[in-house]
């Protein structure tokens, strides 16, 4: 299975975004050291499509929650819930994804206001960005 929510993925993003080094590791909670070592890297294309456009359609809570129903994908595929039950598994999900929420919106309120402008900006000019592309 491809992974398309990995650590230095994230780095890529926050550079996308137009964010600095430091700001990437406050997004993101990634070590400074972990960001500098990653910050020239590319991911793969399917990684950065699916990175944008879940960035355009809920910032970073959006791509959080990718992360954990890819995670929950994983474990399922691994065999890691042969002996739950959907029920378990959604419940599983659910939860996971109300931490996400609880943890995306701590960490926007960490952040300056300039940065939260950026974001703002970013998923603006990424979004006008699609809509040209769709558009022809």
């Amino acid at each position: 299975m491809f992974l398309l929510h990995r650590k230095p993925y994230y780095v890529w993003l926050g550079r996308r975004i137009g964010l600095t080094k430091l700001q990437t590791a406050s997004v993101f909670r990634l070590q400074r050291s972990f960001v500098e070592h990653y910050w020239g890297s590319t991911p793969p294309k399917s990684a950065r499509d699916v990175l944008i456009e879940e960035f355009v359609f809920g910032c970073i809570e959006a791509v959080l929650e990718g992360e954990v129903i890819e995670d929950i994908y994983h474990k399922v595929q691994s065999g890691f819930y042969r002996q739950r039950t959907v029920k378990d598994i959604e419940g599983d999900l659910d939860r996971k994804l109300m931490m996400i929420s609880d943890e995306a919106e701590a960490r926007l309120q960490g952040l300056s206001m300039k940065c939260l402008q950026k974001l703002t900006d970013a998923r603006q000019r990424l979004s006008k960005q699609k809509k040209e592309v769709i558009n022809g």
